[in-house]
């Protein structure tokens, strides 16, 4: 699992948008044009805004909260100001055939705290129309205000009068009767009713507010739903183009794989061939590849031979490596012993055949078949004088099992070391072992635990198979030297 799925670092998406900066780069660009396209194409708006100052209306005469000092409720005040009969008095008054949702949908209400100005506010494409409906809303609120009170104040005279009435009846009836104290009574009741009539006939219903500032003609504004699409489809584009940048990373082995081996094995060596970084001409592929076959002949001498393990990040061992790599040590004249750890469709025709690597070590010679002296007396000669003759190996000879690794026993640690052992005496410097990937057999770990050295050879661009790979190596503890992209 990669550092971006296991744990988020601000360092690995700095690194990630730097490694895949041409397709940041590009979703940057088409962003901010099909952004910018956003925002121009977006409808241009128009803002109004009247402000009106709310007034308490007395409402009962009879109740001592009704008065001037009552506390008005702006969240219901500003409710009302989008009702139906507000949007009744719009409509006549501007001649529209406009629905009350749709009429009042562009209207916003606010108010600042403690305050009991209502800011009314229509946004239009139009700035005559922001202005008209704002104004004519304001306007139409105070009108609905001022009718509820008259008519409240209407109906309460009527309820006074009734009762004035009636308290009148009571006073005639009690002097009628000359009962004093009812006739006092009668009479308190009466001057009450009176006063009360006199003081609520006062109450000005035209006073329920007013309009503080009417809306001015808008000029256009940057509309904010605009610059919020042309933000939208450009954060829509980055973020498409670091999908797009994390999937590539991930399927690509240079990239995802390359900090797989870092985690892994921090100082392996990290070798690209050319052809890898998309070059393919033969003169630099050939040089890439004698670098690599003498720096892994490095520490071989002759007597003692050294091991290597080439290990492919599939199925499919590095069969044409390890061929580019015989042909460069065979050239550079290092006797070199190549075994097949695995089954390949790619066909060795020099290799030799081994049934049982256990009965292959009680053999003459390791090599498929035996060198002619450089003379060609020069056998027949020692013999007639009764001396030894020293039989050459080829300079570089292959190995593969007849069935697999495991049948021919090939993964055991005695005879895997016995096979170094003879390969050295027998002249060869550098024993190659070739195997597949850990993930598909088990040649490569059981092999990388005994020899010198294990290369790593790229042969998958996914860069999971690569995550794979050095993580089954790891857990056999084997020691990666190399990691090599071809």
């Amino acid at each position: 699992m990669s550092e971006l799925e296991s744990g988020f670092r601000i360092s690995d998406l700095v690194q990630l948008v730097l490694r895949r900066r041409a397709v940041m780069a590009i979703g940057l660009l088409v962003g901010l044009v099909l952004g910018y396209v956003a925002f121009a194409s977006s409808p241009t708006k128009f803002s109004a805004t009247s402000r009106v100052q709310v007034r308490p209306v007395t409402q009962d005469p009879f109740d001592p909260k009704s008065s001037d000092t009552q506390v008005i409720d702006v969240a219901t005040e500003q409710d009302l100001v989008k009702s139906d009969a507000v949007a009744a008095l719009v409509r006549r008054e501007l001649g529209l055939e406009l629905t009350t949702r749709d009429l009042m949908r562009p209207v916003t209400v606010s108010s600042k705290p403690d305050s009991l100005v209502l800011e009314i506010t229509y946004v239009s494409g139009d700035a005559e129309t922001a202005r008209d409906r704002a104004n004519a809303i304001a306007q139409g609120y105070l009108t609905q205000r001022s009718d509820e009170a008259t008519f409240l104040k209407a109906s309460n005279l009527g309820r006074i009068d009734e009762q004035i009435t009636e308290a009148r009846t009571a006073l005639k009836a009690a002097q009628t009767s000359g009962d004093q104290g009812a006739v006092e009574e009668a009479q308190g009741t009466l001057s009450s009713l009176t006063a009360a009539r006199v003081n609520y006939l006062s109450t000005d219903t035209e006073a329920v507010g007013r309009l503080v500032r009417k809306a001015a003609l808008p000029t256009e504004s940057l509309s904010k739903l605009a610059l919020g699409k042309g933000v939208g489809v450009l954060g829509l584009w980055l973020a498409v183009a670091l999908a797009l940048s994390i999937y590539l990373d991930r399927t690509d082995s240079r990239g995802g794989g390359r900090r797989a081996v870092r985690r892994a094995f921090p100082d392996a060596t990290l070798r690209v061939f050319p052809k890898a970084d998309g070059q393919d001409t033969a003169a630099e592929v050939a040089a890439a590849t004698d670098r690599f076959a003498v720096e892994m002949a490095g520490s071989a001498h002759r007597g003692k031979a050294s091991s290597v393990l080439l290990v492919a990040t599939n199925a499919e061992p590095p069969v044409k490596l390890a061929e580019d790599l015989s042909a460069s040590l065979a050239y550079a004249g290092i006797p070199t012993l190549f075994v097949l750890a695995g089954t390949s469709t790619r066909e060795v025709s020099q290799a030799r055949v081994v049934t049982s690597f256990t009965d292959l070590l009680e053999s003459p010679t390791l090599a498929p078949n035996r060198a002619l002296p450089a003379d060609a007396g020069a056998e027949h000669g020692a013999a007639h004088e009764g001396e030894a003759t020293t039989v050459q190996a080829p300079l570089v000879a292959w190995l593969r099992p007849r069935g697999s690794a495991e049948s021919s026993g090939l993964l055991r640690q005695n005879v895997v070391r016995a096979l170094i052992a003879q390969a050295g005496r027998e002249g060869y410097e550098i024993v190659v072992f070739v195997a597949g990937s850990p993930t598909h057999n088990a040649s490569a770990s059981a092999l990388s635990q005994w020899v010198a050295k294990t290369a790593v050879v790229v042969t998958d661009e996914e860069s999971r198979a690569v995550e794979r790979t050095v993580e089954a190596l790891q857990e056999s503890g084997a020691t990666v030297t190399e990691v090599v992209w071809t």
